[in-house]
């Protein structure tokens, strides 16, 4: 199974990705909101700063790993579409995304885009839903891992898991709880399901409550 690997950062499905039987192809790390390509003294200093502390980064992991890298800053970048195609992955696997991804893109996968979302869909789509847990309180939290559509976090369901969250917890602590020891082991479950056939989407309500 190629794979293409979509985030911010060193997320937590990056290691397991990396050392899992499947075969990472490229890693595209897509840029935080509100990011504008500019280079100050702030850039500099920050590229310094990840130099003299020896700080690993997404694109150095990529650059050690001998895995094409691709810095995305844009949903309507056309040269990421090339970059896909020529790759031929089998799927594409995301976590943590601040953009949409656009049909020319997520479709080209054989097995299409398949994207973790840290709640019990269709329950708080969109960015942040941590922060609506908190803020109505929900012990009962969860992740779902889903087909990418041209929605945000609309696609057919393919794997849910509720999890108790204490009232308080916050991250790392959380992050662990619901990807590290939740999301992960089950992604690598639908990755075999999606290819051997054995697993069946369901489709989302279209309104969320």
């Amino acid at each position: 199974m190629r794979i293409i690997i979509i985030t911010q950062g060193i997320s937590p499905i990056v290691y397991p990705l990396l050392t899992s039987k499947y075969d990472v192809v490229g890693i595209i790390e897509c840029a935080p909101r509100g990011y504008t390509k500019r280079k100050n003294s702030c850039f500099l200093l920050k590229k310094l700063y990840y130099f003299l502390f020896r700080i690993a980064t997404l694109k150095a992991i990529s650059k050690n790993k001998q895995i094409p890298y691709y810095f995305m800053t844009s949903a309507d970048d056309v040269q990421l579409q090339t970059w896909v195609k020529n790759l031929s992955p089998d799927l594409m696997v995301v976590f943590s995304m601040s953009q949409l991804l656009k049909p020319i893109i997520y479709k080209i996968p054989k097995y299409g885009t398949i994207n973790i979302h840290p709640s019990i869909l269709p329950k708080y789509r969109g960015p942040n839903p941590e922060f609506w847990h908190y803020m109505n309180m929900e012990k009962e939290q969860g992740i779902t891992i889903h087909y990418i559509d041209e929605g945000e976090d609309t696609g057919d369901i393919l794997y849910q898991q509720v999890v108790s969250v204490p009232l308080g917890m916050k991250s790392p602590e959380r992050l662990d709880l619901l990807i590290t020891n939740t999301a992960v082991p089950a992604l690598f479950d639908v990755i075999d399901g999606i290819q051997n056939s054995t697993i069946v989407p369901h489709v989302q309500p279209v309104e969320s409550p």
